[in-house]
């Protein structure tokens, strides 16, 4: 699922469910490109080219990893709905140990509900005039079999792995909704 806000040009959350099945399966060996997204009207449409020559990383909500498992599931990752603008040292560095240990615990506790979302602040920043620039990322993490939730929060800026766990970044769920309604101009409510 995707929640995907007209006036900033840019989804403002996914959810995916992550399968001890869709993280082993590692089906897809060889990444599809960045597409634009037809199922947008064309004044929302974005072309990977957007990025081109500019310091940001695509940045992928739902990661290609937790859904590796047919082609077609793949190629949807790589749909620039799918993309945020996200600072290089924090997409190759803190995000990527984030969704890692997502996965590994997913093998561990069963299926996982991940919700990845952007904090874009009142009034965002523009990527070429198109997209908004998040200010953050965050994503909400709950596990069925142990009825637990954890969320982490991101600033977009660069971050290494072992400063990901500080005090700083995790939350409750109530402690992020309440972070993201303070700063941003839609209310948060997560479960």
């Amino acid at each position: 699922h995707i929640a995907f806000d007209e006036k900033l040009c840019a989804a403002r959350w996914t959810l995916h469910r992550l399968t001890r099945i869709s993280i082993t399966a590692r089906l897809v060996e060889r990444r599809p490109a960045f597409e634009v997204d037809s199922s947008l009207p064309p004044p929302l449409q974005v072309a990977s080219t957007l990025y081109d020559g500019l310091p940001w990383d695509r940045g992928h909500l739902v990661p290609s990893d937790d859904i590796n498992y047919s082609a077609a599931s793949c190629k949807q990752t790589f749909l620039m709905s799918n993309v945020l603008p996200q600072d290089p040292k924090l997409n190759r560095n803190a995000w990527k140990s984030l969704e890692s240990h997502i996965r590994q615990w997913a093998e561990i506790l069963g299926d996982l509900y991940v919700v990845t979302g952007a904090s874009f602040g009142k009034r965002s920043r523009r990527l070429n005039q198109t997209v908004a620039i998040p200010k953050g990322f965050y994503k909400v993490i709950y596990s069925e079999r142990v009825h637990r939730a954890i969320a982490i929060y991101c600033p977009n800026k660069p971050l290494d792995a072992h400063y990901l766990w500080r005090d700083e970044n995790l939350f409750s769920i109530s402690a992020l909704e309440a972070k993201l309604n303070e700063s941003d101009d839609l209310p948060y409510r997560f479960f």
